[in-house]
């Protein structure tokens, strides 16, 4: 449950630098919309983000997706400012790829840091994907780390797919 009162936001975000966030069992799920068909479901969205460099609420990384047995890498660029709202843009590995762009925040459940998220993409001509997730931190030692929920694989292992 999301706290209006609790710990402090973090004064800098440079620590983000070296961290791995993943989306948890309760948050996987995510709408597909086919518009050929005009149908859609709930489909599982296991997505980890490696981000490598932050400076000055800057920041950027690497972020895998696996969405209905899916899997691509994108580069993410991000911002954060000091009230913790984020924005995210991924830019595909493929260079016909169209870029996505997502908003979040940085918020408190219980004492547990968390990235609010949200984004919607377009995979393909046909496909639209929305998605939300409250992104956890996860490092070597944790359970999250060794046996992610959505892909039951190691963070290593689903980031070098």
């Amino acid at each position: 449950q999301l706290r209006a009162e609790g710990p402090q936001l973090p004064a800098t975000w440079d620590w983000l630098a070296g961290t791995f966030w993943y989306v948890g069992e309760q948050d996987l799920p995510a709408y597909l919309f086919d518009t050929r068909t005009q149908s859609g479901g709930m489909v599982p969205d296991q997505t980890v983000f490696r981000i490598t460099e932050s400076r000055n609420g800057y920041f950027r990384g690497t972020a895998v997706v696996e969405i209905a047995m899916s899997r691509s890498s994108f580069t993410m660029l991000g911002v954060v400012t000091p009230d913790g709202s984020v924005l995210l843009t991924f830019l595909p590995n493929d260079p016909v790829g169209v870029a996505t762009t997502g908003t979040g925040r940085f918020t408190y459940v219980g004492r547990e840091l968390t990235m609010l998220n949200q984004m919607s993409s377009s995979p393909s001509d046909r496909v639209r994907v929305l998605h939300w997730a409250y992104m956890r931190l996860t490092k070597p030692g944790d359970a999250s780390w060794d046996r992610l929920p959505g892909a039951r694989v190691s963070v290593p292992e689903f980031m070098a797919r």
